[in-house]
């Protein structure tokens, strides 16, 4: 069977960079997107505590038919509607409802775009803010807005009761699967059902094909693995206007 498949999570940057304590990764090629049959990626920006090691490629959201760029919560709001806004609690030093992210939830309603929060473990962030938990109370204030929890809002397993209990509560928040042990996506499947989860990668972290292969690898019926890897993100990405290309 052959599967198109829409990454949630991935990082625009120079074609080689240089990550602490792995060397020289590659960002994206042809080879990504035709090697996978990727139809098209989802860029989340880098913060400023990746400049020792990468340079961010920058992109117009109008000129690309391969990717959706968010924007980066944090400053004062564009004027301009986002595809996207990205939250990093733990690079960002403050908690997911701290004020200062408010109006780019705000904004998130009135453009009808998701937003995409890092919850779980982070390497060189602050894990004082890293439990999902919070995001009970944000998802309740903004019902219309979907979000979405990075790494299914544990990373590496931790945090998962947290997370399935908010994702269990609001039917408006979404699970992206990059670094999530296998037994939580299958666990989150069979609590939740397979239209709120979303295929991610976390490229160039984490190698495309192991996220891939974890998902493929899990026994679920076609279906499931349709909307997992690509019609539930097209589905939601569907509602922000002036995202084109593959959602046509």
């Amino acid at each position: 069977m052959s599967l198109c498949i829409v990454d949630f999570h991935t990082h625009l940057c120079d074609a080689k960079f240089w990550f602490k304590g792995k060397g020289a990764l590659s960002s994206y090629s042809k080879q990504y997107f035709n090697d996978f049959s990727v139809e098209f990626a989802v860029s989340l920006p880098l913060l400023s505590a990746f400049d020792r090691w990468m340079k961010p490629r920058k992109i117009n959201p109008l000129k690309s038919d391969r990717t959706v760029p968010f924007i980066l919560a944090g400053g004062s709001p564009p004027s301009n509607k986002p595809l996207g806004v990205k939250v990093h609690p733990p690079l960002q030093n403050a908690s997911a409802d701290d004020p200062i992210f408010e109006p780019f939830y705000e904004l998130a309603e009135k453009a009808r775009c998701p937003v995409v929060i890092h919850f779980g473990y982070c390497s060189a962030g602050n894990l004082k803010f890293a439990d999902p938990i919070v995001l009970d109370f944000i998802a309740d204030s903004f019902p219309s807005v979907t979000f979405i929890m990075a790494h299914m809002g544990t990373g590496r397993g931790g945090y998962w009761e947290n997370a399935k209990m908010v994702a269990l509560k609001n039917d408006n928040v979404y699970l992206e699967t990059s670094w999530a042990p296998p037994k939580v996506i299958t666990e989150a499947v069979a609590m939740f059902g397979d239209e709120r989860i979303l295929f991610g990668s976390d490229y160039p972290f984490k190698s495309l094909s192991e996220e891939l292969g974890k998902i493929t690898s899990l026994n679920l019926p076609n279906e499931s693995l349709i909307r997992i890897l690509g019609e539930n993100a097209k589905k939601l990405l569907r509602r922000v206007r002036n995202v084109q290309g593959a959602l046509r």
